[in-house]
């Protein structure tokens, strides 16, 4: 009997090992995949010990950097889960199509023993493109039309391109996104709103 499980616990031990170094490289491929799903090229970076902490998506520090991704609307829930369990948590994405909008830069930051998530993007859109997104966002294809409505009264039909220059404060409420503070503007539309559904679509791929 001791010789058996001397042999079971050293089995543990090499799978434990190889765990050690297969997990974090099956973890980046994954968040590689659903960044570049539509296109673009993307690198991870995950670190966990031990690295079984992966499998309840739990890490100390998850990294990602992407260029020319196209990120599609899902409507999946409670986004931030993924993101909460690493202790550090760093992105950094550019020249990218988010929804309906091309943004030059997103960074997506938050320091071990830290609750708030730093963010800050840029790009353009159109009051039109803006207001009819979140519309959409808000009420299906009815809330889009008349986003769109609203937007063609401004100058222009709405439908000249605005820069986009925000950066925003967010937290995790049960693994929801909840945008606390913005400064910027974002095509004449309120930022908060625009802001917290930038976040979610990015927040979805990781």
């Amino acid at each position: 009997m001791p010789r058996v499980l001397l042999l079971l616990l050293g089995v543990l031990a090499v799978l434990l090992v190889a765990s050690q170094f297969v997990l974090p490289v099956v973890a980046e491929r994954q968040v590689e995949d659903r960044l570049e799903e539509g296109g673009g090229s993307a690198s991870a970076e995950i670190d966990a010990f031990p690295a079984l902490r992966l499998l309840f998506e739990d890490g100390d520090r998850l990294q990602a950097r992407g260029e020319g991704l196209a990120l599609d609307v899902s409507q999946e829930q409670r986004v931030m889960e993924r993101l909460d369990g690493f202790d550090s948590v760093d992105v950094a994405l550019s020249e990218f199509s988010v929804g309906p909008f091309e943004l030059d830069a997103f960074v997506m930051t938050r320091g071990e023993g830290e609750t708030i998530y730093e963010t800050a993007f840029s790009g353009q859109a159109t009051p039109r493109e803006v207001a009819g997104f979140l519309g959409s966002e808000a009420g299906g294809p009815l809330g889009g039309l008349l986003g769109d409505l609203a937007a063609e009264s401004l100058p222009g039909g709405g439908s000249t391109p605005l820069p986009i220059r925000l950066r925003a404060q967010v937290e995790s409420r049960d693994g929801r996104v909840e945008v606390t503070d913005t400064t910027g503007t974002v095509a004449g539309v309120p930022a908060g709103p625009f802001a917290q559904l930038v976040v979610e679509l990015v927040v979805r791929r990781l």
